[in-house]
Order: C-alpha cells, then sequence, then structure tokens
C-alpha cells in the first residue's frame, strides 16, 4: 500500500504525483495536509517528515522498512523505476526526459510560483514584477515548443514523467501560454494529455476536493 500524502488546496506539484500514481494504476491511499503558516499537521505525518511538506508519499510495501520519500520529482522517478513505466528505456530518450522534467522542476515550475506569489500572495502587487515572471515563464516554454516540433511528446512518442511534470503548471498556465499566440504544439500536447483518463481523474478530484474543504472549517 502506498499513502499519499497532498495538499488540500489545488497544487501543480502534488497533481504531477497524482497523475502518476493514477497512470500506473498503483493502489493508494489519499490523505490531505492542511497547508499555510497557521495549519495544524498531523503528527504522525509530521513524525515521517518533519518539513511538514508535501508532496509526500510512503511506500508501505515493506512493512518493516516503510518508505517516505519527499519532493514531487524524486517522486516521480522512484514511481517510474518501481513501476518500469514511463521512463524510457533508451539511454538517448531517458537523457531527454530527465532534461524535460529537470526543466520544469528547476525552470517552469518556480517561475510560475513566483508568478503566482506576485499575483496573490504579496502584501503589495507590483504590476512590473507579475509582467517580469509571466514573461519569462513564457520563455521557459518555448524550449517545450521546439521538442514537441520533434516528438508527439516531450521524451518521445510515448508519455513520460517529464510530461506528467509539466501538465498540471501548463493547465494553470494556459491563458498565458494561449496568450502568447505562437505556442501552437504546447497547446495541442495540452489537449492531448487532458484526454487522458488519468489526467481527468485527477484534475476532476482536485476540483471537488477544494470546493468540498472550502465549505469545511479546518479546526
Amino acid at each position: 500500500m502506498i499513502d499519499f500524502y497532498m495538499s488540500d488546496v489545488q497544487s501543480p506539484v502534488c497533481e504531477r504525483v497524482a497523475i502518476m500514481l493514477e497512470e500506473c494504476e498503483l493502489k493508494y491511499e489519499e490523505h490531505i495536509i492542511p497547508v499555510g503558516k497557521q495549519a495544524n499537521k498531523p503528527a504522525a505525518f509530521m513524525k515521517f517528515n518533519p518539513r511538514g511538506t508535501v508532496p509526500t508519499l510512503v511506500d508501505r510495501s515493506d512493512p518493516r522498512r516503510p518508505l517516505a520519500i519527499t519532493q514531487a520529482g524524486a517522486i516521480l522517478l522512484y514511481l517510474a523505476e518501481k513501476t518500469g513505466q514511463f521512463l524510457p528505456t533508451d539511454l538517448r530518450r531517458r537523457a531527454q526526459t530527465y532534461q524535460w522534467l529537470m526543466h520544469v522542476l528547476t525552470d517552469s515550475q518556480p517561475i510560475s510560483m513566483a508568478a503566482f506569489l506576485c499575483e496573490r500572495a504579496v502584501p503589495d502587487k507590483v504590476s512590473s514584477a507579475v509582467a517580469f515572471f509571466e514573461s519569462t515563464f513564457v520563455k521557459t516554454c518555448e524550449a517545450f515548443e521546439d521538442a514537441l516540433a520533434r516528438s508527439t511528446y516531450l521524451g518521445g512518442d510515448e508519455p513520460s514523467i517529464a510530461d506528467f511534470a509539466l501538465y498540471p503548471t501548463a493547465f494553470y498556465r494556459r491563458p498565458l501560454i494561449e496568450r502568447a499566440a505562437y505556442l501552437h504544439r504546447i497547446i495541442r500536447w495540452m489537449e492531448t494529455m487532458a484526454k487522458r483518463a488519468a489526467v481527468q481523474r485527477v484534475f476532476q478530484d482536485s476540483v471537488a476536493r477544494e470546493a468540498r474543504l472550502s465549505s469545511v472549517v479546518l479546526k
């Protein structure tokens, strides 16, 4: 059994792990962890993850030695190696998949988060900062656009962990991508990804979860 600890709000870093779990058809139990400075996180969760970050995965396949993993990228790689899925066996393709995975994790997602913080979280919204981060995010997408000119998916002709990593970020930033007017291949790739049953389940569950939790006062 796998325990999957995720955020109580819609979060691309958690959703990319959820997509991988669904795509691999693994049995897992979902645990919702409140986020934010005032969040009261379960003691059992903090015991194996003192930092209290999500996503966190605990693989209890060996009950005597449960394995706790944090960081979405590390979890994706672990699940790919555990199941032998969504990571090319060919060295060249695998290297390309690693490249696009890291491009999402180190470039696109951090810039998207910076834009989000400037838009909604900082006390004084600075329009120039928002514009800077949004334009920088679009620039990071140009590399994906080039990659998708050569293959259906980022790592080749089959979907991989790189695609599962990028999709949630692209989903929330679709208005920016569409506004750019020249990222046609990413739009086509997003439409292809959106048709996958696992992706649909994750995003339907995410919307329903946030709606449900928003009507509950957490104590």
